[in-house]
C-alpha cells in the first residue's frame, strides 16, 4: 500500500497554506489603495481645482528622484499627452519647462511654459504657468512617507484656455486622465528598478 503524505491531507498544513494565500491576497489588495480624485469649480470661474491622492509602493526618496529627473527622458505624469518636452535649469532648484500637449480632435494642441521649483527638504514640487496657450496651470506635488508607501498629493489649478468644455470632457479628465497621472508615476518608479 502506497503511503500518501500529501501536504493537503494534513489539517495543519492546509491551514498554513490557506493563511499564506489569504495573507498574500490581503497584501496585494492593500498594495495600491484606490486613487482619489476631487474636482471643484468655484462659482463664476471657467476653471477649477483638481486634487489627486494615492500611494506608490516605494520610499519617498525614490519617488522624488523619479519625479525630479531633469534629463527630459522621463515625463511620468503625462506620458501619452506630451508631444514635446524640454527642461532648462535656471538656478539651483528652479527649472523652466516647455510642454506641447496633444489635445483631442477637433481641439488644437496646447502649449505652455512652466516655472518649476523643487523643494527637496520638504519633498514638494511647485509649478506655475509663465506663458502659453494654456491660460492657467499652477500646482504642486507633496510626497509623504508612510510605512512601505509614499503618499502623493497632487493639486492643480488648471484652465486650458478653451471657452466651452463639455461636461463629458471634464468627467473624462477627472475620472480617467487624473488617475492616470498617479498610475504613470507608479509605472515610472517600478521601471526605475530595471
Amino acid at each position: 500500500m502506497k503511503n500518501n503524505t500529501s501536504i493537503f491531507k494534513k489539517p495543519l498544513n492546509l491551514l498554513l497554506i490557506l493563511a499564506i494565500i489569504l495573507g498574500v491576497s490581503g497584501i496585494a489588495a492593500k498594495q495600491y489603495p484606490s486613487i482619489e480624485t476631487h474636482y471643484v469649480v468655484p462659482d463664476g470661474r471657467s476653471y477649477g481645482f483638481l486634487t489627486v491622492e494615492g500611494d506608490v509602493k516605494a520610499p519617498r526618496k525614490k519617488v522624488w528622484n523619479v519625479l525630479t529627473r531633469t534629463d527630459g527622458k522621463s515625463i511620468c505624469t503625462h506620458t501619452k499627452d506630451v508631444l514635446k518636452f524640454t527642461i532648462t535649469k535656471i538656478k539651483d532648484n528652479t527649472y523652466l519647462a516647455y510642454y506641447l500637449l496633444d489635445y483631442p480632435w477637433p481641439l488644437q494642441d496646447r502649449w505652455q511654459k512652466l516655472l518649476i521649483t523643487h523643494d527637496k527638504e520638504n519633498y514638494r514640487i511647485f509649478w506655475k504657468r509663465v506663458e502659453g496657450s494654456i491660460t492657467r496651470n499652477s500646482g504642486y506635488y507633496n510626497l509623504e512617507e508612510n510605512d512601505r508607501f509614499t503618499t502623493i498629493y497632487y493639486r492643480v489649478e488648471f484652465d486650458p484656455g478653451i471657452k466651452y468644455i463639455p461636461d463629458t470632457l471634464v468627467n473624462y479628465a477627472v475620472k480617467i486622465q487624473a488617475p492616470s497621472i498617479l498610475k504613470n508615476i507608479r509605472k515610472c518608479v517600478s521601471l526605475s528598478d530595471k
